[in-house]
C-alpha cells in the first residue's frame, strides 16, 4: 500500500511539476549578470539598453564604472559619454523617544551614498538582483496575468506575500519548493510516509525536532526552528505556493529588483545608528517599447524596526559628471538647471562635443506630490556640499530649513560652469509606525539637448511622467491593419480596421489618463460609448502617417513619409486635414520592390502639473507632452512589381526606352542593380509583358539581326525567375557591345508577331 501511495504521489508530483513549468516559464530568477563588490552581500549590475546605468544592491547608483575604469551612466550606448559619478536615495525623520515621550532632538538619516567620503549606510539583504521581463511566452510574467490559474490576478511583487487573498495556511503552506509533503523529493531517499517519514524534504517548521539532513560539511543536524529555513507549516506564504504565484508582474523588458537595509549587528559606518529601514528597489528599462532614454526607479521604504518616525523626508543626492571620458577635466564644464513644471533637475555640458544632458525627474510618491514640499539644491564641488555631515544637519537640508550648498541661480544658457552636485528632497510624509511604508519613484532621463529639438530632455521628462501616470502600460497606440493590393502598376493601400483584422482598432484606442480628453464633453466623438469601466479620458488617435521604402530588406531608416492624415476636430492639434484610410501610389517603377507601412499617432499627452514658486505658492502648469506613435514594423508589408505575362498580341514593351547612358538605373532595385558595384558591362534593358512562350529577335535599323532570345515562363519558374519578362545585356550574339542607335525588335508567339522600335543613347 505504501508503495502504491509512493507511485501515485510521484505521478501527481510530476503532473504538478509539468503544470507549474507550463504555467510559469519564468517565475522568479536571479539576474545572471551581477558582479561581486568588495563588501559581503554587495553586487553590481548594469541596467538599461541605450541608456546604461550601473547600480548596486545596496542603493548606490553609478560608482562601479569609476572603480573599474568604465562608465557609470552612458547615453547613447557606445558613445563613451559619461553622466554620473555616483548617487543614491536618502531617508530621514524625527524618531520618537518613548522614555521622554518626544520626537526631539532624536533625528536619524540613512544615506545610500554620500559624496564626501563615498559612504553607504545600507547593505543588500541578498547577494543578487531579481530579474523578470514582459518578453515571456504567451503573456506569462506580465503584470495582470493569472500565472497560477486560480482565477485571481494577483502577485505584483516578489515579496512572498499573499497579495490577492487566495492563500490558505491549512491548505497551501507548502514551503519554498512549492510541494506538499507527500509530493516532495526526500533528502535521504526514503519515500513519504504519514507516520514514519512525514517530512521527506526536511523543510517543515518544527522547533522541537532535529532535521534528518545535515546542513554543512560537519554533518550537524540542526533543530528545525528557523522559519526562514524551514518554510513549510510556518504559517507564512513563500515563493512556490500554489496560490502565491510570485511572477513579479513584469512591467518592462528588463525589470531588476533588489532589497537592502540599514539594520545590521554592526553599523556600516562607525558611530552611525541605523533607522531600521529596509528598501525595496525596482528599476525598469525598455529596448523596444520605449525608445526614449528613460530609466525609472521605484523605491519602497519599510519601517522594519520598533521606532516611530515623524516628519519623514526622502532625498536623492547625485554627483553628475557629464561629458566624453576622453576629454580631460570634462566635469568642470558642467552646469545645472531646473524645469519646475516637470519637477526635473538636470546637468549638462555645453562645451565638449557629443555631450548629452542628464536629468532626474520626480514621478510619483505614496503621498501626492502636489501635497508635499520639495526643494532642489546644487553646489560647486569646492563648497564641499556633499561632505560627511551629521544626521541633524543632513535632515535640515532634507526638510529645506537650511541650505548647506551655496546654490547659485539657474540660468540657460549657463553663466557659470563647474564640477557640480545636485540634491533633491520631498516631504514630509505621514508618520511611519513599525511596518509602515513610504514610496517614491524617479526617472533618469536624457536627450540630444535640453529642449527645442526632437528627442529633447524636456520632452523625455514629460514622457517619463506620462508613462508613470499610465502605470507604465498603454504607452503605445496600435498600428492599423494594412491591406496592399495591386492594380496594374498602381498599389492600392487600405488601413481601415474591420472585424476579423488582427490587433485593435486605433480609432477606438482609449486613454483614461489624458486630462485633455477627460475635460471634453460627453457628446464629443472621442468620449461617446466608452469601454466598460472607463469613466475618464477618451479616444486618443490623432492621425495616420503613410510610409514607403525601396530597401531590399526592412530598414527603418530607409522609410520616407508619403502622406499624413490628421483628425479634423476642435482640439486644434496637428494639421487637421481629416482622417483618410486609403491611398493609391502611382509613382512606381516597374520591377521594383517596395515596403509600405502606416503608423498611428496620438494627440499630445495632456497633464496638469502643480508646482510651487519660491514663496511656496502653488501654480498649475498645463503640460503638453510628445504624442505616442506606433512602430513601422508592426504592419510593414513588401510588394514586388513583377511584370505579368501578356494574354494578347501587341502588349510587349521595352524599358527603359530610350535607354540613356547618362541616366542612372541603379537605385538599389533599378534595372542595373545597386550603384556601389555597377560597371559598364551591367547595362541592361527589359522586354516586359511577354506572352508565356515567345521568341525575341533584335535587329539594326538596316535589318541585320543582332541577338535572339527564347522566352519560356515554364522554364523561368523552374529557375525561380519572374515571369512575363526577359532582359538583354546590350551585347550582340558575338559578345560585342552595342553602340548608340535605333533598333527594331520582333516578338513571335501563339498570338502572332509584334514589331517595335527602341533607342539606345550612349
Amino acid at each position: 500500500m505504501k508503495r502504491l501511495d509512493c507511485i501515485i504521489g510521484t505521478i501527481v508530483m510530476l503532473m504538478f511539476c509539468i503544470s507549474v513549468v507550463n504555467a510559469q516559464p519564468l517565475i522568479k530568477q536571479r539576474h545572471p549578470n551581477v558582479i561581486p563588490g568588495p563588501v559581503t552581500n554587495v553586487v553590481y549590475t548594469q541596467q538599461g539598453y541605450n541608456m546604461k546605468l550601473w547600480m548596486s544592491n545596496s542603493g548606490v547608483l553609478g560608482y562601479y564604472g569609476y572603480e573599474t575604469g568604465g562608465i557609470n551612466l552612458e547615453y547613447p550606448a557606445g558613445s563613451n559619454i559619461e553622466h554620473l559619478f555616483a548617487g543614491g536615495p536618502r531617508i530621514g525623520a524625527l524618531v520618537y523617544d518613548s522614555l521622554n515621550q518626544s520626537y526631539y532632538p532624536n533625528i536619524r538619516v540613512t544615506e545610500m551614498f554620500n559624496g564626501g567620503d563615498a559612504r553607504n549606510e545600507a547593505r543588500g539583504t541578498d547577494d543578487h538582483f531579481w530579474q523578470t521581463s514582459i518578453d515571456t511566452p504567451n503573456g506569462h510574467n506580465r503584470r495582470h496575468y493569472d500565472d497560477d490559474g486560480d482565477g485571481k490576478i494577483d502577485e505584483d511583487e516578489l515579496d512572498g506575500l499573499d497579495n490577492d487573498g487566495d492563500w490558505n495556511p491549512l491548505r497551501d503552506d507548502v514551503g519554498m519548493d512549492g510541494f506538499a509533503d507527500r509530493f516532495e523529493m526526500s533528502c535521504d531517499g526514503i519515500p513519504y510516509d504519514s507516520l514514519t517519514n512525514p517530512d521527506p524534504a526536511q523543510d517543515n517548521y518544527d522547533p522541537l525536532q532535529k532535521s534528518k539532513c545535515p546542513v554543512n560539511y560537519t554533518g550537524t543536524l540542526p533543530y528545525k526552528n528557523d522559519i526562514n529555513v524551514y518554510t513549510e507549516n510556518n504559517n507564512k506564504p513563500d515563493h512556490g505556493e500554489p496560490n502565491v504565484d510570485e511572477d513579479y508582474g513584469a512591467i518592462s523588458e528588463n525589470d531588476l529588483s533588489c532589497a537592502y537595509a540599514d539594520t545590521f549587528s554592526r553599523p556600516q559606518i562607525g558611530g552611525h545608528v541605523g533607522m531600521g529601514i529596509k528598501v525595496w528597489q525596482k528599476s525598469l528599462a525598455w529596448k523596444n517599447r520605449v525608445k526614449e532614454p528613460i530609466l525609472p526607479i521605484e523605491y519602497t521604504f519599510v519601517n522594519i524596526g520598533k521606532k516611530i518616525f515623524k516628519d519623514v523626508y526622502l532625498a536623492f543626492f547625485l554627483d553628475p559628471d557629464v561629458g566624453p571620458i576622453d576629454v580631460n577635466e570634462y566635469p568642470n564644464n558642467n552646469y545645472v538647471g531646473y524645469i519646475d513644471s516637470l519637477r526635473t533637475f538636470y546637468c549638462h555640458n555645453p562645451v565638449d562635443r557629443g555631450s548629452t544632458p542628464l536629468g532626474l525627474t520626480l514621478l510619483d510618491a505614496s503621498t501626492p506630490l502636489d501635497s508635499l514640499s520639495y526643494c532642489f539644491q546644487w553646489a560647486d564641488y569646492s563648497t564641499k556640499c556633499d561632505g560627511s555631515y551629521g544626521d541633524s544637519i543632513l535632515y535640515m537640508q532634507m526638510n529645506c530649513s537650511a541650505f548647506l550648498c551655496s546654490s547659485g541661480p539657474f540660468s540657460e544658457p549657463p553663466s557659470y560652469m563647474s564640477d557640480v552636485r545636485m540634491f533633491i528632497s520631498i516631504g514630509p510624509f505621514p508618520t511611519m509606525y513599525p511596518g509602515d511604508t513610504v514610496k517614491c519613484a524617479v526617472a533618469f532621463v536624457s536627450g540630444d539637448a535640453i529642449a527645442e529639438v526632437p528627442n529633447s530632455l524636456r520632452d523625455n521628462a514629460a514622457k517619463a511622467i506620462s508613462i508613470s501616470k499610465h502605470g507604465y502600460e498603454n504607452i503605445n497606440i496600435p498600428s492599423p491593419p494594412l491591406h496592399v493590393k495591386r492594380e496594374g502598376f498602381n498599389i492600392i493601400l487600405d488601413w481601415k480596421w474591420k472585424p476579423g483584422d488582427i490587433g485593435n482598432d486605433p480609432l477606438e484606442n482609449w486613454d483614461e489618463h489624458n486630462e485633455y480628453l477627460t475635460s471634453l464633453p460627453d457628446t464629443h466623438w472621442r468620449k461617446k460609448n466608452p469601454p466598460d469601466g472607463k469613466t475618464k479620458g477618451g479616444r486618443n488617435l490623432e492621425g495616420f502617417k503613410l510610409w514607403r521604402s525601396e530597401s531590399d530588406t526592412f530598414n527603418v531608416e530607409s522609410f520616407t513619409m508619403l502622406a499624413q492624415y490628421d483628425a479634423d476636430d476642435d482640439l486644434g492639434f496637428g494639421s487637421q486635414t481629416g482622417l483618410r484610410f486609403t491611398f493609391v501610389d502611382s509613382t512606381l517603377k516597374a520591377y521594383n520592390k517596395y515596403w509600405y507601412a502606416v503608423t498611428s499617432y496620438s494627440i499630445p499627452e495632456g497633464m496638469t502639473i502643480p508646482f510651487p514658486d519660491a514663496g511656496g505658492v502653488i501654480h498649475q502648469a498645463n503640460l503638453i507632452g510628445p504624442p505616442v506613435e506606433s512602430e513601422l514594423i508592426e504592419n510593414a508589408t513588401q510588394t514586388h512589381l513583377l511584370f505579368e505575362p501578356s494574354k494578347k498580341l501587341g502588349e510587349v514593351l521595352v524599358v527603359p526606352n530610350p535607354y540613356r547612358a547618362d541616366v542612372p538605373y541603379t537605385d538599389g532595385f533599378g534595372f542595373e542593380g545597386p550603384s556601389y558595384n555597377w560597371t559598364p558591362d551591367k547595362r541592361v534593358i527589359w522586354f516586359i509583358r511577354l506572352p508565356e512562350k515567345a521568341t525575341i529577335r533584335i535587329y539594326t535599323i538596316a535589318g541585320e539581326i543582332i541577338q535572339t532570345i527564347h522566352h519560356d515562363d515554364a522554364e523561368r519558374r523552374l529557375r525561380g525567375l519572374a515571369t512575363g519578362q526577359e532582359e538583354w545585356d546590350l551585347f550582340s550574339e558575338s559578345r560585342r557591345p552595342i553602340a548608340s542607335g535605333v533598333f527594331v525588335f520582333s516578338v513571335d508567339s501563339d498570338f502572332g508577331q509584334q514589331i517595335g522600335k527602341f533607342v539606345i543613347i550612349k
